[in-house]
């Protein structure tokens, strides 16, 4: 594929506009929030309705921008085909600050769900409050790590005069963090669930060329063999 792309291709736009889907993944931070308010809110909330309500809130966001990003499509040769310069400078510049405003306010809901669940603690040694406030403390901080910092590098480019021929290579490789953020649920399910953690290690053999074995089951007290394909 040719090193430069110009952004004259509409289904560039129609990419764009599936990837500001993933502002889909800020809505947890909601509806954990109103999950800590109103605690059987969940079981009786049904999927049709939750579906539609967060497609409706992730494109009353996406489609002004990727509409915005049509209209101002150009002949520009763009070094590198991501959101950040796929997008005329002065949609970018909206869709990466809109972004971190966002996120920032994704991380201060965070901090208030684990503040109110502390506050209305029945007791301070209560283990599932303990572990309910562990476990948002982590959601957190991973947030922190990836998409938060992969949004605030995309903006320090242009908060600090990166050099036109710098910016486009600082702000693709911010994609790294956001990667992290996409596969966070991989490393989860590797490190909670034994039959995950088997499975990995054989596709790591596969990979390797090595003969496939036979591995014992964690999961179970009665030691079975499985044979991951």
């Amino acid at each position: 594929m040719d090193q430069h792309t110009k952004k004259i291709n509409p289904q560039q736009v129609g990419h764009f506009a599936w990837h500001q889907r993933s502002e889909s993944h800020n809505l947890p931070s909601v509806r954990d929030c109103k999950c800590g308010l109103y605690t059987f809110w969940y079981r009786i909330i049904r999927t049709t309705p939750y579906i539609v309500t967060v497609m409706v809130l992730c494109s009353s966001y996406s489609l002004p921008v990727a509409v915005w990003g049509w209209i101002n499509m150009n002949d520009d040769v763009i070094p590198f085909c991501n959101p950040p310069l796929g997008l005329a400078p002065r949609v970018s510049r909206f869709w990466s600050s809109s972004n971190v405003v966002i996120s920032a306010l994704v991380v201060v809901v965070y901090a208030l769900i684990i503040g109110f669940i502390a506050a209305n603690a029945k007791s301070r040694t209560c283990a599932d409050q303990r572990k309910v406030i562990r476990r948002l403390q982590v959601v957190m901080i991973v947030f922190i790590c990836s998409w938060f910092t992969a949004l605030l590098g995309v903006d320090m480019a242009v908060w600090f005069d990166f050099p036109p021929d710098i910016t486009p290579i600082w702000q693709s490789n911010m994609i790294i963090f956001a990667l992290i953020c996409y596969s966070q649920t991989f490393y989860v399910c590797i490190w909670r669930s034994p039959e995950y953690r088997l499975a990995f290690k054989e596709q790591l053999r596969y990979m390797a060329c090595r003969k496939p074995m036979r591995l014992c089951s964690e999961s179970t007290k009665n030691p079975s063999t499985i044979d991951v394909r």
